[in-house]
């Protein structure tokens, strides 16, 4: 708070010579050259007291005008206190001024950029599925094996068919006692509590 104070008091000095002295033509392209300079280090001070968490609350669209405004704002006044100093032009004015910008949007980081609660939400219940569709496989390989017993299973696949009411399906394919490949399958429900429900069951499931 001390610097952005300092700050402030050095760029108000300099902006009151700069305006008394603008009929002269050299002195107000040495205090535009200061004007500027100070007003950068006012931007890049005011970075330093704003809290933690200051922009959570604002949207993607509100942090890219947020940062446009102070872009713009150091690109006009770039324009105002470089105007007549011809060893800085308009191009050497703009990109002083995004530089600026970045320096400004550096101690940030991914805070100027709000968190989208969807891409968060999507592996998760992605997870969820995977951890469903994995119960409902163990509790069909518990009920395949009081059924069938110690039989060689060859193959075994399982995953969900994608519905309102949700089912998750496990297929066995196993050797019978003729050596003889045969397929046997389960479409199964699994609630909230991961407790599994044995909805059909048979060769052709």
């Amino acid at each position: 708070m001390i610097i952005f104070i300092l700050c402030a008091l050095i760029f108000l000095g300099v902006l009151y010579n700069f305006i008394k002295n603008r009929k002269d033509r050299e002195c107000r392209s040495i205090y535009g050259v200061f004007a500027f300079i100070s007003l950068v280090a006012l931007v890049l001070s005011f970075v330093r007291i704003i809290p933690e968490g200051a922009f959570d609350s604002l949207s993607g669209m509100a942090v890219k005008i947020f940062i446009a405004v102070i872009y713009i704002s150091l690109l006009l006044a770039g324009l105002i206190f470089l105007a007549g100093n011809n060893r800085i032009g308009l191009k050497k004015t703009g990109v002083i001024s995004a530089a600026a910008v970045l320096a400004f949007i550096l101690p940030f980081g991914a805070e100027m950029i709000p968190e989208n609660n969807s891409y968060d939400t999507v592996p998760t219940e992605m997870q969820e599925l995977y951890d469903r569709s994995h119960d409902a496989y163990m509790y069909a390989k518990d009920r395949f094996d009081e059924e069938f017993g110690d039989k060689n299973i060859s193959k075994a696949s399982y995953g969900f068919v994608p519905d309102d009411d949700m089912r998750y399906f496990v297929s066995f394919t196993y050797e019978n006692d003729d050596g003889e490949e045969e397929r046997y399958g389960y479409i199964i429900s699994v609630d909230g509590g991961h407790n599994c429900t044995v909805l059909e069951r048979g060769e052709n499931v």
